[in-house]
This record gives structure tokens, sequence and C-alpha cells, in this order.
């Protein structure tokens, strides 16, 4: 009789724990807003929140990417925000007006000196933010309002989800929104209690 050397692999994995994604309160998402002073800062963090992203998607946002188009609903023009995504997968995302003043605040107070500049928000030394200083900004900013559950920039991606999932919004629509191929991976939003 043979003997499989590798017994191992007979063992059967543990099931996964599927763990439920940490998200700000809306209390706590407007105090870490607030906790912020610098308005390019407030903007990219707000503009990361408003439209789900990713720290790298929002720090890659260029100014041609904004879209204007006419509502009829609303009778008024409305911007969609272009976001290359993950395995380069191209999505729309609606822009809140909120949002839209955010970053007009920023444009209008740093009135960048060069206007050509294609990065939404440039870096110091020109080109794109870095998302190092995004999850700096971010930690500064928790630290400053006491908070101390484990949270960093993705959290904002995660909250933005399971606000849209408490409002009632569709898992569907969801994981549009967030890039997802899959909408078993926007699942874990339905799991979240409010």
């Amino acid at each position: 009789m043979m003997c499989d050397k590798n017994r191992l692999k007979y063992i059967p994995y543990p099931p996964k724990i599927e763990r439920i994604p940490n998200f700000f309160s809306l209390f706590e998402l407007e105090g870490l807003i607030d906790a912020i002073d610098n308005k390019k800062q407030k903007a990219i963090v707000f503009t990361q929140y408003c439209c789900g992203l990713r720290v790298s998607e929002v720090i890659k946002i260029k100014r041609k990417d904004f879209i204007k188009k006419y509502d009829i609903r609303s009778k008024s023009f409305v911007f969609d925000l272009r976001i290359i995504g993950k395995g380069n997968k191209e999505r729309m995302i609606p822009v809140p007006d909120y949002c839209l003043k955010a970053i007009r605040d920023y444009w209008d107070k740093e009135k960048p000196e060069d206007r050509h500049e294609e990065y939404l928000f440039r870096g110091q030394f020109g080109g794109h933010y870095s998302a190092k200083s995004v999850q700096l900004v971010v930690a500064a900013a928790l630290g400053k309002m006491g908070y101390t559950k484990k949270a960093s920039t993705h959290t904002l991606r995660h909250s933005k989800a399971s606000h849209l999932h408490h409002a009632g919004a569709d898992i569907q629509d969801i994981a549009d929104l967030l890039g997802h191929a899959n909408v078993e991976t926007a699942r874990i939003y339905s799991h979240s209690d409010t």
C-alpha cells in the first residue's frame, strides 16, 4: 500500500470569517472633516467619501475627468466624474453639489499658479498629491478628534457604501459605484448595522 506523503492536503480549511468593515457614523464623519483645516486636504478627503473612491483614485483625478451634463429631472447641469479604477476599468460617478462646493472652495483659495496643471489635487512638487500624504492627513484628523477605533483612508470608502446601504440603495448600485466587478464583494455592507 502506498502512503501519501502530503497528508496536509486532506485537512479541510476552516471557514472564512467574513469581517464587517469599520465605518464612520455621519457624526464621526462630520467631526473628521471639521478637524481638517487645509482646504485642499479637506476637499480631497471629502471627495473620497462623497464619491466612494480609493485613495489611489482620488489623488489621480484630472480636471478633464469632470463631465458636465444636463439633468432633465432637476432641469440643471450636473457633473459626473470619470474614474479609471482597478484593472483599468472605467466608471462614471455622480458628483454631489456639496462635494463640488468643497472642490471650488479649495480651488478659489489655492488659485494654483499653473491653471493648466492636469491633476485636480496637485502635489507639493508638481504631479498629483501623494497617497501617503492623504493617509497622514486622515490619521492626524482622527487623532485631533480623539477617535480611538482602527480607521484609515479606506474607512471613508466603507462609510460611503454603508451609508448608501442604510439609506436603501441597492447592493448592485453600490457595487457599481465602488467599481466592484462582483456584486458579492459589496454584500459585506448589507451586514452592517446602523
